[in-house]
């Protein structure tokens, strides 16, 4: 059985995706944040989740995760942030906006939030669930 390599709060503060190329990041050093982001999460150390999330390429799914952890936070307004940065990614993630559409309605944008659920079921296409192994 093999291990995942995970990485020290410094560790994470040295890698920004950002500054280099991002060729100039391993996949290898890529794989070990996602773990740490991961794991972090799940002990629910959700401040250093999203300070290792932000240090992934940009993908709709990183941002989907950074969501999760303001949701946690309770910060709701970032959740979307992060939520609507995910959907600039990919305008097909139907739970992007079945999550952003929970957070609208739970602050009381019940207008925005009918909008995304309105979106939900237009890229389920048919569907009565989510596929989260697409």
């Amino acid at each position: 059985m093999s291990t995942v390599a995970t990485l020290t709060r410094e560790q994470v503060g040295s890698i920004r995706l950002n500054e280099p190329p991002l060729s100039a990041v391993s996949l290898k050093d890529e794989l070990a944040a996602l773990a740490t982001g991961c794991q972090a999460f799940d002990q629910e150390d959700f401040a250093l989740a999203i300070e290792t999330f932000q240090t992934i390429a940009d993908t709709s799914k990183v941002h989907f995760n950074i969501s999760s952890c303001y949701l946690n936070l309770g910060q709701n307004s970032e959740a979307v942030a992060a939520l609507d940065d995910a959907l600039e990614l990919d305008k097909h993630l139907a739970v992007a906006y079945f999550q952003r559409g929970v957070t609208w309605f739970l602050d009381g944008g019940y207008e925005e939030a009918l909008d995304d659920f309105d979106n939900t079921l237009v890229q389920l296409r048919g569907n009565q669930h989510i596929d989260y192994n697409q």
